[in-house]
This record gives structure tokens, C-alpha cells and sequence, in this order.
């Protein structure tokens, strides 16, 4: 016993310490780089001491340990799954005996899976240091969880890019799988080219959630195709789409968007199904349509534009909720007709917002509505060909603190399509070469607004038409102002005209005096009226026919 304790002694005293020479991914040509997904990997690890190895760690990343390699080392396992965190990680070796822990720093860098100009799809492992060459090959390889990363450069046919054929919603190879990021470089540098492309194809569809960012997708039938789950895009701009959309979205898909441009292409958002959009900070110029809503699809488009396109710039035809917040459109449309308005709503939307805005200088109207309920402030709508706003079977309409001015035709105009309800609240109608407000069916009632300097009446109620001027000293800030540009048009015609006034709303010390032969109304005003009627020959400017 003494004898066999005294070597094991000795043994012990003269054996070199532990250590790790080398730990080398092996078949990686000694780079320690492996692409998320990439599957099994083993670890050659020679040094000192291996014989005692009895596990392993690599971080987050499970391992096995197999020994007896012809060196003398061990040979670590490991799987890297798709959606690994990228970066780099450590190896510890776990000794028998308490003998010291080994650890090696950086033996495996996890990456994200990359392509560039410089890369090559047949040598290539999706790595910084040996890239793929085409976008088709690195989505080919991703997985939910992965992101893939495009170097500056252009990716085409030429290139080896086979993009996803087909129409609506139906493709048949969607190119991006769930959960997948697509990253590129910037708008600026990088590019998906459709150039050459004989069939109707996409630059991306999404089969389910996912974000794209940093790129220009061109000369594509359709930019982004989304088919359901949630997918953002930033810094994304799409341009020469050959008659198709620049971002489509159906089914359940929700889209965000974010600093992203579409121009040159049928529409540049077409939202279907019940999808529901949210953009910020994004302009669509210059397409058929600036942005086409439709079925039961629904969103809130902040601080963005449309501008510039042949038709109009947003057409509504969802029967969704659909907020416009700080939009500006702008110079839409082609002739004077209602579907080269601003904003042209061709449904009967559950509710229309529109929230500190500028619609200007469009050929139709800034605001036409074939249906729905309008909520309509802080906007400012003026410089439009026809009407500011049209509201041509619209149930409700309310315009609160909004602008509505020299626009060619009337400022706001209601017609006998639908008894629709307007209300204008503390607002501006000034400067119409038209009527300021012309009511030919429904109720209007102003109140604390300005209705000045308009080209032909300041309120003008036609047919059924019916109106009230409503004032509460408590709740209005001001009675309102209506006066019209030549005292020739203030005139009441017809009884019938004001007693279907009084039956709408009791306007209190509303039309003091007579009504003439002529039709004028003369007598003092109120002394203390409830509002006021302002002009120069201080006539009534109101005109029933």
C-alpha cells in the first residue's frame, strides 16, 4: 500500500499542467465562424492533459465530449440551431480529479447569414468571411429565428436570384420563411433588381411574421407581398413596380412601416382581407394610387404622404377603421373628378379619421366620400381643383378646428345622395370660389366657425336640406361668423325652407324681422344674439331654394 501511494506521488508531481493548444472547428477551413442553423459542428481540441476531459461547456450551446482521438485531444459536438443568438463563444473543459478548468475564448462565432457581391453560393458557408452570393440561396437556408444580411450591392438573375412567381395572393414559392429578418446594408447601397424578369414575380413574400430593412427592391411586379403575421420594414424604398403593388398585405397579416417609400408602381400600399396597417414617416409618390384600402382591412398611417399620383392619393374602400394622423396629400389625380381626389372614399367605412393633416392642390376634390362617417380635425384642406370636401352619401361627418379654403369649388358640399349629418365645429371656410357650405340633403349645424369670403353663399341649404346655428356661451368660444363676398346672394326664397330650419334645431333669436315679397329678410338683429351674421350690408347670408 505504502509503495503504490509513494508512485501515485510521484506521478502526480511530475505531470505537466493542463492545457488547450488549439480548438478548431473541424471542415471549417480554420475559421471559427458557423451561420445561425447551420446544423452539427465538432470542435478538434488538442493540448495537455485531455485524457481527463470529462464535459464540456459552449455557453448557451449544448456539447458532447468524445475522447480518444488519434492525438491524443478530445472532440467536442455541438448543434447550432436556427435562431442562435450571434456572437461569439467561449469553450470550458471540466477536468477529473478537480483538476484546474480549462477555457478557450472565441472558439465559435455564431453569425447571422450572409450574402454579398463578393460571395459565392457553391463554397460559400453564409458567414462574413465565406458568403453566399444570392439572396435565393441564403433565405433558402433560414429558419425561423434567423436573420439574413445583405452586403452593398445589386442581387439579380444575373447574380443567381430566382424570385417567387405568381398573382394576388397566391404565390407559389414564397421566398421568407416565418420569423425570418431580412437586413440589407441601406435603401442607398443595396438592391433586389427584377430586370429581366418574363412573369409576374415579387421581390419578398412573407409566409408568415418577419421584418425586412435597409434596401431598394426594383423593377419588380411587387416589392413586399405579406400573406398573414406581423412584418416590419424600415428604411425600404420600392420603385418600377410593372403594374402591380408596392407593398400588398391580405388575409391577417399586420404590416408596419417605417421610413419607407413606393413610387412607380400601380398602388403603393394595397391593403385586402382584414390585414391591418400601421405607417410612419413613409411617402408614396408618384404610383396609380398612393394607398388603396380595401375588404374589412384597417390601419392608422402617421405623419407620411402621398403625393403625386396619377389617381388619387388615398382611396378608402375597407369597411374598417382607418385613421390618417399628420398625412400629407398633395398634387393627386389627373382631371376634375371625384377618383383624382386626395382622399376618395369609395365604402362605407365603420369610421374615417383624419387628425392634423394638409390636403391641397388635388384635381378632384381633397376629400370625397361615397359613404361612412368622417371625423375630421385639426386638417387643413385647401388649393383643391373641385371641392375641399364632398360628402356624396356619407351618414355623419364632423369637422372640428379644421381649415377648409380656397378650394375651386365649394368648401364643403353635401349632396342629396344621403340625409347625411355635418357638423362644423369651430372652423374655417373662407376663400371658396364656391359656396363656403352648400347643404342639398340632411342636417348641418355650425357652430363657433368662421363661413367668410367664399366666391357665392356663405351657407347655401337646398331641397330638404336643413340647418342649425347653435351657440352656448359656456361651451363655444365664439358665435359663429358667416358673411359671403356680394350681398346680391343673401336671400330667402322659400317659407318651407325655414320652417324645415326651425324643425331641425331651434335656433332661438335666429331670423328676426320679416320675410319679403322679395324674399329678403328685414328687421334689427338681435340685440344680444345667440350668433352673429356678419357682412357688409349686414344681410342674412343664407340662400334656401
Amino acid at each position: 500500500m505504502a509503495l503504490a501511494l509513494s508512485a501515485w506521488l510521484a506521478s502526480s508531481c511530475s505531470e505537466e499542467p493542463p492545457a488547450i493548444d488549439s480548438a478548431v472547428i473541424a471542415g471549417n477551413g480554420f475559421s471559427a465562424q458557423v451561420r445561425q442553423g447551420v446544423g452539427p459542428i465538432s470542435i478538434v481540441v488538442t493540448g495537455k492533459g485531455m485524457q481527463y476531459v470529462e464535459s464540456a461547456w459552449l455557453e448557451d450551446i449544448p456539447v458532447t465530449v468524445r475522447t480518444g482521438v488519434p492525438d491524443g485531444g478530445v472532440t467536442v459536438d455541438a448543434v447550432i440551431p436556427h435562431g442562435t443568438m450571434p456572437g461569439d463563444r467561449d469553450l470550458t473543459l471540466n477536468l477529473k480529479d478537480n483538476r484546474p478548468i480549462l477555457t478557450q475564448a472565441r472558439v465559435v462565432e455564431v453569425t447571422t447569414i450572409r450574402a454579398t457581391p463578393q460571395g459565392d453560393d457553391m463554397t460559400g458557408r453564409g458567414t462574413p468571411e465565406h458568403p453566399y452570393r444570392s439572396l435565393t440561396r441564403a433565405l433558402g437556408l433560414s429558419a425561423t429565428g434567423d436573420e439574413v444580411e445583405l452586403g452593398a450591392g445589386t442581387y439579380d438573375l444575373v447574380a443567381g436570384e430566382r424570385w417567387p412567381a405568381g398573382s394576388g395572393s397566391s404565390y407559389m414559392n414564397p421566398n421568407v420563411p416565418d420569423g425570418v429578418i431580412v437586413t440589407g446594408a441601406g435603401s442607398a447601397v443595396t438592391a433586389l433588381d427584377g430586370t429581366g424578369l418574363l412573369v409576374n414575380a415579387a421581390g419578398l413574400v412573407f409566409i408568415g411574421g418577419g421584418s425586412v430593412e435597409g434596401m431598394t427592391l426594383r423593377n419588380l411586379h411587387r416589392g413586399l407581398v405579406v400573406q398573414r403575421g406581423l412584418v416590419n420594414a424600415t428604411d425600404v424604398t420600392v420603385t418600377g413596380c410593372t403594374g402591380g403593388e408596392g407593398v400588398a398585405a391580405y388575409g391577417s397579416a399586420t404590416v408596419r412601416l417605417t421610413s419607407v417609400g413606393v413610387t412607380g408602381c400601380l398602388s403603393g400600399v394595397h391593403t385586402l382581407g382584414s390585414s391591418l396597417l400601421n405607417v410612419t414617416n413613409s411617402n408614396f409618390t408618384g404610383n396609380g394610387v398612393g394607398l388603396e384600402m380595401d375588404e374589412s382591412s384597417r390601419g392608422v398611417i402617421q405623419a407620411s404622404g402621398c403625393s403625386g399620383n396619377t389617381g388619387a392619393g388615398v382611396v378608402v374602400a375597407t369597411r374598417g377603421d382607418v385613421t390618417l394622423d399628420g398625412m400629407t396629400v398633395d398634387q393627386n389625380g389627373q382631371a376634375g373628378v371625384a377618383s383624382s381626389s386626395g382622399v376618395y372614399v369609395t365604402s362605407t367605412p365603420n369610421q374615417l379619421r383624419l387628425r392634423g393633416g394638409t390636403i391641397s392642390r388635388n384635381r378632384g376634390a381633397g376629400l370625397y366620400l361615397l359613404g361612412g362617417i368622417l371625423d375630421f380635425a385639426t386638417t387643413t384642406v385647401t388649393n383643391n381643383r373641385l371641392d375641399g370636401v364632398t360628402l356624396d352619401g356619407a351618414s355623419q361627418a364632423r369637422l372640428d378646428r379644421a381649415q377648409v379654403t380656397v378650394n375651386d369649388g365649394d368648401g364643403v358640399r353635401v349632396t342629396n345622395a344621403a340625409a347625411t349629418s355635418l357638423e362644423v365645429v369651430a372652423s374655417t371656410v373662407r376663400s371658396n370660389k364656391g359656396s363656403g357650405i352648400t347643404v342639398f340633403a340632411g342636417t348641418a349645424s355650425v357652430r363657433s366657425s368662421n363661413v367668410d369670403s367664399n366666391g357665392v353663399h356663405g351657407v347655401r341649404v337646398l331641397g330638404q336640406g336643413g340647418l342649425s346655428l347653435p351657440w352656448d356661451p359656456v361651451l363655444d368660444a365664439q358665435a359663429s361668423i358667416i358673411s359671403v363676398a356680394q350681398p346680391t346672394n343673401w336671400c330667402l326664397s322659400d317659407e318651407r325652407a325655414i320652417s324645415a330650419l326651425s324643425a331641425v334645431s331651434v335656433v332661438h333669436a335666429s331670423l328676426q324681422g320679416t320675410i319679403t315679397p322679395s324674399g329678403l329678410v328685414a328687421g334689427p338683429m338681435d340685440a344680444a344674439p345667440r350668433y352673429r351674421i356678419v357682412n357688409p350690408g349686414n344681410q342674412i347670408s343664407f340662400l334656401f331654394q
